[in-house]
């Protein structure tokens, strides 16, 4: 997670994008909080989630999600294939 975190009053503001981000956090929200009320000596500092759709693009998993993701970027790859006969599906 690289986005910029807020604070606003008692309230620890992150932007969250997809539901992996939403598990990490969660994984460690207890932890971290019991911490920082401690060190702080505040008992009201709180997490506040602010989930942002669409703004990060999916990154290709599979080959030919890849090869496209390439493609995309320089249309020379697909004049190489079709020249070389490469098989680009999978």
């Amino acid at each position: 997670m690289s986005k910029p975190i807020k604070v606003i009053e008692h309230q620890i503001q992150l932007t969250i994008t997809n539901s992996v981000e939403i598990a990490m956090v969660e994984a460690v929200e207890v932890e971290l909080l019991g911490y920082l009320r401690g060190e702080l000596k505040n008992t009201s500092i709180a997490f506040n989630y602010q989930i942002s759709e669409g703004s990060e693009e999916r990154r290709p998993y599979t080959a030919e999600e890849k090869f496209k993701a390439m493609a995309k970027k320089n249309p020379a790859l697909l004049k190489l294939a079709k020249e070389f006969g490469l098989d680009t599906d999978h």
